[in-house]
Formats: C-alpha cells, structure tokens, sequence
C-alpha cells in the first residue's frame, strides 16, 4: 500500500495485487452490497493514510475514485466530503464501474450476451478505457507530469486544454501506442492529476467550452 497527498483534502492510495488479497479486497466487493466490508477496508486505508503521510479526515465522510491498474491492482482516490454519505458515495462508486465494465463489454461485442457470466470473472475483465482526462492545478504540474513520463509517449494521442477557471485538463488517448505506454503513461499521470470521470459528455464539454491550448503532441511538446 503506498499514499499520495494530493491536496489538503485528497490523498491516492496505490494497491498491489498482494495488498488486495491481504486485506481480502477485491472490484468485485465494490458491487456487493456488504458495505461493511467495504466500510471496514476504509477505515483500515484511512489508519495507514494516517500513520504513513499524516492524514485526517477530521470525521467527514468520503468520496471515492477507482481506477484499475495492471497486475490486478488498484488505485483509489479519496477525498473529504461533509456532503456525501457513505451510501451515496458508495453508489456512485458502483455507478462508474458499471459504466466502466459496459463500455469494455461493448468493445468487445458481448452487450448482446443472453447468458449470465461468473460476476468475479467479469469484473476482472475490468481494465482502464482507451481514452482518459485528467485534471491538473497548474501549468507547472503538467510540465513535470510531461518530463517524467516522456518515454512512454510513442504513438500516445494527446491534447490539453485549459477550462475558463484556469484548471489545465489533458486527453490521453491509446492511439497506436501500446497497451502497457499507455497504462503506464496513465498510472503516472495518477501521480500528477486526479482522474476526471464522465466519459464522453464531459469530454464533448470540454471541447466545446474549453480552450485548447495545445491540439496534440503535448508531452512531446512540453516534455
């Protein structure tokens, strides 16, 4: 288990395959409804987050950002809430799996299945979409996300825009690239931005009412 601070309020948690099976955690407990597990493994989360980067969420409730990574591991995204109960984080956590898997089952032709499959086998399946936004509080930070991931950059689609706010939002699409740059280019960008999720609206938003400061070749560009 490794942490991250991200802001004063957000931190990313990073498990391997061997922190999951240690703490009995899997995606697929994620779409249960034994929240108590999910509750528990948390407050287990929150203690390290404490112990290792000295992080307290001064008793608000969570929010909560899943991300797959290779090697069956995970990265998770928390953020104080005095907004959101468990239950509604919780939902929106499904929620956005859910969209994960269909939109990964209709890449691959199975939307039309009629036969139930194994939920666990399924939900394995589970790997992170060919086109991702994240969000970066500054010009500088996508700068250095740019210099330390310059070498997974071969064939990777790019593009950065700049939202009237002046939050900076980078595209990062697969494009000819291979599957394990652009993983890894992903997994770096986690260290730099946070994840923005929506799919296809909000990146039909972005172009629509954001500028876009660079059309392509960013990190080449600024790395």
């Amino acid at each position: 288990m490794t942490f991250k601070k991200i802001d004063e309020n957000t931190i990313r948690c990073v498990l391997t395959e061997t922190d999951m099976e240690e703490n009995d955690i899997g995606l697929e407990d994620f779409f249960s409804n034994d929240r108590e597990k999910i509750h528990n493994f948390l407050e287990t989360i929150m203690e390290e987050a404490k112990r290792e980067i000295g992080y307290e969420n001064e008793g608000s409730v969570l929010s909560m950002q899943l991300m797959p990574l290779p090697r069956n591991g995970l990265a998770i995204t928390i953020t104080g809430s005095k907004e959101q109960d468990f239950n509604d984080m919780l939902g929106n956590v499904q929620s956005m799996l859910k969209s994960m898997h269909d939109q990964i089952a209709d890449e691959a032709g199975e939307s039309d299945d009629t036969e139930e499959d194994e939920p666990k086998r399924r939900i394995r399946e589970i790997v992170p979409p060919t086109c991702q936004v994240y969000k970066f509080d500054s010009l500088d930070a996508v700068e250095d996300y740019c210099l330390s991931v310059s070498r997974h950059t071969k064939n990777l689609k790019t593009s950065l825009y700049k939202s009237p706010d002046g939050v900076y939002y980078m595209e990062i699409s697969k494009g000819r690239s291979s599957k394990a740059n652009y993983e890894s280019a992903c997994i770096e960008a986690a260290e730099y931005a946070v994840r923005v999720d929506g799919g296809a609206l909000f990146m039909e938003h972005m172009k629509e009412h954001f500028d876009i400061l660079i059309p392509k070749k960013v990190i080449e560009n600024l790395g």
